[in-house]
Formats: C-alpha cells, structure tokens, sequence
C-alpha cells in the first residue's frame, strides 16, 4: 500500500529528483514527497484510528499536495500546538495490539516519535512544512504533506491510474491490510474480528 502511493507521488527516479545549478558544484536532490513522511503520516493513522467507526482512512493526492483522515482526532489529551512543533506526548493509545504488530513490522516505535519524525523529514528534504488538523471535538484528524516546490506539478502523470483511482486504491488497501495480514493472529480479536465475522455472513 505505501509503495502504492510511492509509486504515484514520486514519478522521478528512485533516487529523487535532482537539479544542477550552474553556479555551483553539488547538485540539488529532492522528492515530491519524502517517502518515510508519507509512511509516518500513513502508518499514524492505521495505528490511531478508531475501528469502532465505519469511516475508512482516507488518502487524497493532489498535485499540490498528500492528505491521510483518518477518524477521530487525537486525544484531548494533546495539545494541537504541541504537536504542530512535534513535542506531543501522549500515552493513551487506542489500538495497542495494533501498535505491537506495527512495532514488529518496524514501523512505529510507539514512544511518540512518528510526528517529529515527519516534521524532520520534510525539512531535510526541503519540502514546506506540513499540516496537522482536527475540530474542537476532535472527530477527525488531517496531515496533509504539501509538495516540494521544485517537484513536478503534474503527481502521478507517469502512472496508469487517474488521481481518483489511486485515492481510491489505496483507501481501500489502507482499510483492509492490517485484518487481512493478522487475521489468523490474536489481533483479529475484538473489533478487528468483526471483519470477519461479516464476510463469513456475507458469503453465500
């Protein structure tokens, strides 16, 4: 799912985009997006969301931008500015059998580090900072990764898929790839049992 949008956001060559200027001997590398922001941004919102509610994670690629929603919000417990400036502590965690799994797969940590890490990562990069929303009731929660000046204006235009299709896609494979991978495992108890329990209705 993450190479999914990888693929489509970053069209240059593997190693990034690279401009070289005249007046000097290093040349400029760059990505659209950087991909371990892209994964953190992704990944938190797998890790955060509630499975409790129908709303799937969504993930919306403009050629200004990357957007991952998921539902609800951070805890009230997290100050917004905190966690615009990456200083957000939290330890209540909604999803901690998720969370272990997600250690195991290498990737979170579970000690707070995902949004200082895209904050980091964006700035390495030389992309403009990214944003972090939500309401005062905290129902939904929004990182949007705007684009790298010098990248391309036209994200996905080597790719087969319209923007739509690839929103589309990977909204679906964010949803179902956590149950799909555990379902056999511990972590298919509880809410994520449910998904189970409803294809094994739905099937004739």
């Amino acid at each position: 799912m993450l190479l999914c949008v990888n693929r489509d956001v970053n069209t240059s060559k593997e190693d990034g985009t690279v401009v070289k200027h005249p007046d000097r001997a290093e040349a400029e590398r760059f990505w659209n997006f950087p991909y371990p922001a892209i994964e953190e941004a992704v990944v938190n919102a797998v890790y955060h969301r509630s499975y409790e509610e129908r709303e799937p994670i969504e993930v919306r690629i403009t050629p200004d931008d990357l957007v991952v929603l998921s539902f609800p919000g951070p805890d009230r417990s997290i100050k917004m500015e905190d966690l615009r400036t990456g200083k957000a502590i939290t330890r209540r965690y909604r999803n901690r059998r998720i969370g272990e799994f997600l250690k195991e797969l290498d990737l979170t940590e579970g000690r707070s580090t995902g949004i200082p890490k895209v904050l980091r990562v964006m700035s390495e990069n030389g992309s403009p900072a990214p944003e972090f929303e939500t309401d005062d009731a905290r129902t939904y929660f929004l990182i949007r990764l705007p684009i790298h000046a010098g990248a391309t204006r036209q994200v996905g235009a080597k790719s087969d898929l319209s923007q739509d299709q690839v929103a589309g896609e990977v909204t679906g494979e964010v949803t179902t790839e956590v149950p799909r991978k555990y379902s056999g495992s511990s972590l298919a108890e509880g809410s994520l049992r449910r998904n189970d329990q409803k294809a094994t209705t739905d099937s004739p």
